[in-house]
């Protein structure tokens, strides 16, 4: 028996996985869970952290003007479909982007963004537990001594800028406090 052009099924994504395990894929229970998930993926340590500081360095309030328009522009449109052909087609980044074959490298370039991504936030992660544990060792913190393997010539501690009185020193004799140096 034909079937009528009604009677057609919206696009089906060929995927390898069968029928059972498609089934058997988790899903959120309810809308604040899918909600907190995408914003727990969107906004992270690094949007947090190192905005306020990104935006100081390139121009302050001037640096907002194209951010904002990028983001209405480019970057919450694309969430939005990326979230809606995930959610519609119910497979992977790569895979969901086959209903339209010239789009595939956008699947492809997710992952690898996700990957670059977690990387980076490793990275972060481990830099803070390395200053939680520099901070519960019992001796001085590295950062605040002139006698680690990163100080120069030009460090002097807290407590010698307080006994010197220096509040302009730092700019004349060409001084550092070792926070400073061991940044660099």
């Amino acid at each position: 028996m034909m079937k009528s052009c009604d009677e057609e099924k919206p696009f089906q994504p060929h995927h390898s996985l069968n029928e059972k395990r498609k089934d058997e894929r988790e899903t959120w229970q309810n809308e604040r869970e899918t909600f907190l998930s995408a914003l727990g993926a969107v906004v992270g340590l690094g949007n947090i952290w190192r905005f306020p500081y990104i935006t100081y360095q390139y121009g302050g309030g001037a640096f907002l003007i194209p951010y904002v328009l990028f983001a209405l522009c480019c970057g919450i449109p694309m969430f939005f479909l990326e979230t809606s052909l995930g959610q519609y087609t119910r497979i992977n980044a790569i895979d969901a982007w086959n209903i339209i074959p010239i789009m595939k490298g956008v699947g492809i370039g997710a992952v690898f963004l996700a990957m670059y991504f977690s990387l980076y936030y490793i990275t972060v992660m481990a830099w803070a537990l390395n200053y939680f544990y520099h901070t519960l060792r019992t001796t001085d913190l590295p950062w605040t001594r002139c006698d680690n393997w990163f100080n120069t010539n030009s460090c002097i501690t807290y407590h010698q800028a307080m006994e010197m009185n220096v509040t302009g020193l730092f700019g004349k004799e060409n001084k550092t406090l070792p926070i400073v140096e061991f940044w660099k």
